[in-house]
């Protein structure tokens, strides 16, 4: 599926061609599929909850594709900048020697080396504080994003003094609660079968900037609704990855073209 897909991670394809190109039969298809939409409390990225592909028209979506890709693209201009300057020193290097046999010109060669290898670090350096400008900018971009307030907080089912001190926790933690924080905190309040004011008031007490329903599995509250069975939950959550990841989509494709236009 990596091999298939395009810049923006989509997959065209439907399941017995994904199968032929696979070389695989199409009952082994199928499992690989269902295990790449499960959940997968072992993977080392938490977004999605490890989840590795989505359904969507067309065929599929890699969910983490460009998050790869990006650190895939930053390894591979390191490389090329570390063998550059591989080369450029070995290059150097060969024409200091060859200056040393010539008597001649010795001094003026080996000099000559020096300054052109210096000037090539420089560009180096002057290349690896561009990217550090970018990265900066990046999470500055990030930082802008706004809290939410407690009003809009209250309106999400907390009580005021709830929503001011789970405000004040998240400053304290130098972490806003971003509408996408929140919307996070509401979905593992469903899966555990807790009321958002009940969710908040148990990360107030323990600390918490956020949290998940596996921390609370045994400490159910009283009153608290049943869970769905397994296949809705999974279907639940299913469907709100998949909204999420193109909400997530629609925002990146607006914030470019922002930047093109500016």
């Amino acid at each position: 599926m990596l091999a298939m897909a395009d810049a923006d991670g989509h997959v065209a394809a439907s399941v017995p061609g994904l199968a032929d190109r696979a070389r695989v039969p199409l009952e082994d298809c199928l499992k690989a599929l269902d295990a790449f939409r499960a959940p997968d409390e072992w993977s080392r990225t938490k977004e999605f909850d490890g989840r590795r592909i989505v359904d969507v028209d067309g065929g599929w979506q890699l969910l983490n594709h460009a998050k790869y890709r990006s650190i895939q693209d930053a390894e591979h201009r390191r490389e090329q900048s570390r063998v550059a300057m591989q080369r450029l020193r070995a290059a150097r290097k060969a024409d200091a020697e060859a200056a040393t046999k010539q008597s001649v010109s010795k001094v003026s060669a080996v000099n000559t080396g020096e300054q052109q290898l210096t000037q090539a670090e420089a560009e180096a350096e002057a290349e690896a504080e561009s990217e550090a400008k970018k990265n900066s900018a990046t999470r500055k971009r990030a930082a802008a994003i706004p809290s939410l307030t407690a009003e809009q907080l209250e309106s999400q089912g907390l009580t005021r003094e709830t929503a001011d001190e789970f405000l004040a926790l998240r400053r304290k933690k130098r972490a806003p609660l971003t509408p996408r924080a929140w919307e996070g905190i509401v979905e593992e309040a469903g899966k555990a079968g807790w009321t958002v004011e009940q969710v908040v008031r148990k990360c107030l007490a323990r600390g918490w900037q956020g949290f998940e329903a596996d921390w609370v599995k045994n400490e159910r509250p009283a009153g608290a609704p049943q869970h769905f069975n397994r296949q809705e939950a999974l279907e639940a959550s299913n469907r709100a990855v998949s909204e999420r990841w193109l909400e997530k989509r629609r925002a990146e494709r607006a914030a470019g073209k922002d930047e093109n236009e500016s």
